[in-house]
């Protein structure tokens, strides 16, 4: 870990969040900083070196054997997302199904899009054991 935040500080990046999967955040919260008496887990309360870390199933395993989980650190504030229109809501009163239920089919569409501004701004791990 000290490596990957390493990374960051030479290219003058400040991480301020990790994202990673259940099972990565499984394992590095049952694995210990050090092997001395009285050590912290690398995942202790919901953060990591002081780093709030998101757990989602978005981000999934890396395929091959043995299973290797994935983990981004990084500052996200380099992450632009952007949004044009508004949300569209419609209605069919008419679907198949719904009709006869008495129901109404919804169908709700947001645009968004989003772009990484600053590559060197993430560090992504691949090869951390979760087997």
């Amino acid at each position: 870990m000290l490596a990957v935040f390493e990374k960051l500080a030479l290219v003058n990046v400040t991480p301020n969040a990790i994202l990673t999967h259940a099972k990565v955040a499984t394992k590095l919260g049952s694995t210990l900083k050090s092997t001395t008496a009285g050590a912290d887990y690398i995942l202790q309360g919901g953060s990591i070196n002081g780093l709030t870390a998101h757990v989602s199933n978005q981000l999934d395993a890396k395929a091959g054997s043995p299973a290797k989980g994935r983990m981004i650190v990084g500052d996200f504030g380099e992450l632009v997302i952007g949004e044009w229109g508004a949300t569209e809501v419609l209605a069919n009163p008419y679907a198949a199904g719904y009709y006869e239920r008495g129901d109404i089919q919804l169908r709700i569409l947001h645009t968004m899009d989003a772009v990484v501004r600053r590559p060197e701004a993430f560090v992504l791990v691949e090869d951390i054991a979760i087997a």
